[in-house]
């Protein structure tokens, strides 16, 4: 789970990164208005996590739940603080300001959470604070104190959401469920009131600018009101929602739960490198012009220099509980163990992880014995997907069905595999007699056809038991395809079937000349060029006429069996 965690979390920079990107390309070419762009960016990836989550459970908690509120006023005043400190500092330089939430975040885990913290936390943090006093050192005397207080603000409020996404009770219980639309259903209701929230926000803030205020500097952010159907900022939103923010959404919340929240916003320090370098590539084309807003101006450098220690120092914190943390979940080599964990992620809907899985671990094993080890048939008679049955294989009862799966694959495992004959697919002994007694408690008529090949064992000596396996799944074919949809058939023995029919003894008869013309049917196989012929003796008994019981209705047809065989 905590290498799923990481993934996702390395995700999220690489999805901050093409936000930062998209938004540079946009200002470039569009025009759009922030504020409307954040918005309807917001409000399309609720609707598409809603879509796919589809209705549920976990709605109206989620509704009650105050954090649900928290985050939402949390992810607005992230929106208004970057703002306001944009007017002192560069975008760049707000973007470095953020990682005040590094050292927030640590306070949190560490007075509020009681986690332990290693040594290698405190020097990461300590390099953190160096590359930070060394950004304060830069900018202008007169202003550096609000600079300090709108960044310490910020940390404050970007540290508050993770923490808000981590501790969220709707999240955890989606989290622990494994169910991967419970995990969009709760994050896309808390993105549809986080948008409704700013967009009521940001029209309010547009009233009071237009009508009330109109000379205000501190309301100069918000857009006139018909800037609110700026059809670039719309669409732009739109596509960025759907396509990538509904994403980045999902592995946000999912993620702050594996890996915790101070990892996440460790991790995120790397945004402004990631974001440096892919400008930097993109500077080539001619869809884009040489990089001027990432590490601009005269203190370019000195810019570059406060990143690379702030981001040193993140990593430096992170690695060694990301070590830590992974090892523990070893199972192979770290590539296997990346593949795993992506295995998982795109199973999510199916697998959840646990401490201990054995139950499921011992169906899907027995599963796949029962299938004589191929993984395709055994997860074709559980209904789940292949790469969930190897997921769970490979985990050794690291790994489980989310719990709403597992207990459909426990219902067609009995039904499939413990009450099914492996070689010819049809029930087993234990199926049929399950059938059997619960047809005597039903009061139904029925009759018991017990079948017993004629010529099978000089099949198995002069051809082989290979031709003879051909010869009875052919049988089962046969059988299948002659009786009634409604019939119970079942292999219980060698060349030993039994059927289950609704009709009384007249009707039973005609029964039996239809399975032996089936069976006497000269049989062609793979195995031999030869066709090979055999016959099949049948005797049977009818309910209520001649037992009442499952025990002695078997023991009837199987007398009846003998008395064919010797005519």
């Amino acid at each position: 789970m905590y290498l799923t965690g990481i993934l996702q979390a390395f995700t999220l920079v690489i999805l901050a990164s093409c936000f930062n990107i998209l938004i540079r390309f946009a200002s470039m070419n569009f025009d759009i208005e922030a504020v409307v762009f954040a918005a309807i960016s917001i409000v399309s990836a609720s609707l598409v996590l809603s879509i796919f989550a589809g209705p549920g459970k976990l709605v109206g908690n989620t509704l009650k739940n105050p954090s649900t509120w928290f985050y939402g006023i949390a992810s607005i005043g992230i929106f208004v603080l970057d703002v306001y400190l944009t007017r002192y500092v560069s975008a760049t330089e707000m973007s470095l300001f953020g990682r005040f939430a590094i050292p927030v975040s640590f306070l949190a885990s560490l007075f509020f959470f009681k986690r332990a913290q290693p040594k290698t936390d405190l020097i990461g943090l300590v390099f953190v604070g160096i590359g930070l006093a060394y950004l304060f050192s830069l900018q202008d005397r007169d202003v550096i104190w609000v600079i300090f207080y709108l960044a310490l603000a910020t940390g404050i409020v970007q540290a508050g959401e993770v923490i808000f996404a981590e501790t969220h009770k709707q999240s955890e219980q989606a989290q622990e469920s494994g169910n991967m639309r419970d995990k969009a259903r709760v994050v896309g209701f808390v993105s549809f009131i986080t948008s409704m929230m700013f967009l009521l926000f940001a029209i309010i803030g547009s009233i009071f600018k237009q009508y009330v205020l109109p000379q205000s500097e501190y309301l100069a952010f918000f857009p006139d009101i018909a800037r609110y159907a700026h059809p670039s900022s719309i669409w732009l939103g739109l596509l960025y929602g759907v396509f990538l923010s509904s994403i980045y959404r999902y592995f946000f919340w999912s993620a702050s739960y594996k890996i915790k929240s101070d990892n996440i916003i460790a991790l995120m320090a790397f945004v402004p490198l990631l974001t440096l370098a892919a400008e930097w590539l993109l500077s080539f084309t001619s869809a884009f012009s040489k990089n001027e807003s990432v590490f601009e101006g005269e203190r370019g450098y000195q810019l570059l220099i406060a990143c690379f220690i702030i981001t040193f120092g993140s990593a430096l914190s992170v690695f060694l509980r990301v070590r830590t943390a992974v090892k523990k979940e070893r199972t192979g080599s770290l590539w296997d163990d990346i593949k795993r964990a992506m295995s998982i992620q795109k199973e999510d809907i199916t697998i959840r992880q646990v401490s201990h899985g054995m139950d499921d671990y011992e169906t899907v094993i027995a599963s796949i014995e029962h299938c004589k080890g191929c993984v395709k048939t055994a997860a074709e008679l559980l209904d789940v997907p292949e790469a969930a049955i190897e997921v769970i294989r490979d985990g050794k009862g690291r790994d489980a069905f989310v719990s709403e799966i597992s207990q459909e694959v426990s219902r067609r495992f009995r039904q499939n595999v413990a009450l099914s004959d492996a070689l010819t697919g049809l029930d087993n002994r234990t199926a049929f007699m399950a059938a059997l007694k619960a047809g005597t408690v039903s009061k139904a008529k029925f009759t018991v056809f017990f079948l017993d090949l004629n010529k099978f064992k000089p099949v198995n000596d002069t051809y082989g038991h290979e031709a003879g396996d051909a010869i009875l799944k052919e049988v089962a074919t046969r059988l299948t395809a002659t009786l009634p949809k409604a019939s119970t058939i079942a292999r219980i023995g060698g060349d030993e079937f039994v059927v289950l029919i609704k009709c009384d003894k007249d009707k039973a008869n005609f029964y039996i000349d239809k399975i032996k013309a089936a069976i006497n049917k000269p049989f062609k196989t793979n195995i031999v060029d030869t066709d090979i012929a055999i016959g099949v003796s049948i005797g049977t008994a009818t309910f209520p006429t001649d037992a009442t019981t499952a025990k002695d209705l078997l023991q009837i047809a199987d007398n009846g069996m003998y008395e064919d065989k010797e005519r």
